[in-house]
């Protein structure tokens, strides 16, 4: 499997091979794809919801009021769960969304997903030079046909920093390492760009 390789520095369009990455795509894809895509999900999504049940309560430890002669429901504490400013019960608390998959699955899905990608996708040969102008990233995606308004994946390293300054502030453009490559984006967007760092991490991380 081949890739367009793209050269900011001298504007030259050649081949890349990415033999690696390459999966054989079948009829369980959009399966996979599904499942990858919520393990993704439910990885990072964080759990803010939370009350505080009687353990949790300061105070209520006097009992509010004599138990006989007011006519009222017998009580032991005012932070009892019947009472106005009491303790929830079964409320929710911060918890892990977390589901299991297994590595061999990732692996082969993420394939897939490159494979299925293939003809939107563009490794990027950056130039040593760390001064590189969002000027320089725009006309590059204008000469790999993006028009206004569509998404653009940017799949950088942390070694990429000059590359991730220039691009960060163009609009509809996501950023993303190859340690943790969302499905979900790669199947979104319309063009998909490798530095060619995080395609060479990449085609390490697939060799079989």
């Amino acid at each position: 499997m081949k890739i367009k390789e793209y050269e900011l520095e001298t504007l030259s369009v050649s081949d890349k091979d990415v033999s690696p990455l390459m999966e054989e795509v079948g009829e369980s894809m959009v399966h996979n794809l599904y499942l990858l895509d919520n393990y993704q999900k439910n990885k990072v999504r964080v759990s803010c919801a939370s009350t505080r049940n009687r353990r949790l309560m300061n105070g209520g430890g006097a009992k509010p009021y004599k138990q006989k002669g007011t006519g009222r429901a017998r009580r032991g504490s005012s932070r009892s769960p019947l009472m106005v400013g009491g303790a929830v019960i079964f409320g929710p608390v911060p918890h892990s969304y977390e589901t299991d998959l297994n590595n061999e699955m990732i692996s082969k899905v993420l394939r897939q997903a490159i494979t299925s990608v293939s003809p939107k996708s563009v490794c990027v040969k950056l130039p040593k030079s760390d001064k590189l102008k969002t000027k320089q990233v725009e006309k590059m995606l204008v000469a790999l046909g993006r028009k206004r308004g569509d998404k653009v994946l940017v799949v950088l390293t942390e070694a990429d920093l000059a590359f991730e300054r220039a691009v960060r502030n163009i609009e509809n453009v996501d950023l993303c390492s190859p340690a943790f490559l969302p499905v979900g984006k790669l199947a979104c967007s319309k063009h998909i760009i490798f530095s060619e760092l995080a395609m060479n991490q990449l085609i390490k991380r697939f060799e079989k």
